[in-house]
């Protein structure tokens, strides 16, 4: 691996690697959409220059080991992002944003998959949510599909979390 601890994960149609400079325009093309950005938590860039300054941001933030931050590619053009949070007690948060045209179509699932798996396999997590806006069917459907379940709803929001005992009972 090299000098960044985020490893690069490979499934079926998407690639995880670490987040680089040179991904500001497309992350800019991705979060210049409103239907992607409406329930997420961060204020969206309103150019290629803030995209740049947000992901100089992040990689400024990896060697403190509080998120660990993915790209995530397919057939090689970069989609969408992903995070896992990190917070006291081995818990982990995930987080996600995936350009509209994939969506429906499984790639943030299979993203989530392999980071919700290097979670329990190489960081012991002993346990693994998320949140969506209860009208954001799209990723609490993710949720679903990666075996989380719905704990409350808060706030508007829904908390979905996988132990790790219950996903390696799904082994």
């Amino acid at each position: 691996m090299d000098k960044h601890t985020i490893p690069a994960l490979t499934t079926k149609r998407v690639y995880l690697r670490y987040i680089i400079l040179n991904d500001a325009p497309r992350l800019f093309e991705i979060a210049s959409n409103p239907n992607v950005t409406k329930f997420l938590s961060y204020t969206p860039p309103k150019n290629v220059d803030e995209s740049r300054n947000i992901l100089a941001k992040w990689i400024e933030e990896e060697p403190l080991k509080k998120t660990y931050r993915w790209a995530i590619l397919h057939e090689p053009r970069m989609i969408g992002t992903i995070e896992a949070r990190i917070f006291p007690n081995n818990l982990y948060n995930l987080g996600w944003q995936l350009d509209e045209k994939y969506w429906g179509k499984g790639f943030m699932t299979e993203a989530a998959e392999a980071v919700i798996e290097w979670l329990f396999m190489e960081k012991n997590a002993d346990i693994v949510e998320a949140t969506a806006n209860t009208k954001n069917i799209g990723s609490w459907r993710v949720m679903e599909k990666v075996g989380m379940k719905r704990i409350k709803e808060t706030d508007g929001k829904f908390l979905y979390q996988i132990t790790r005992d219950e996903y390696l009972d799904n082994l």
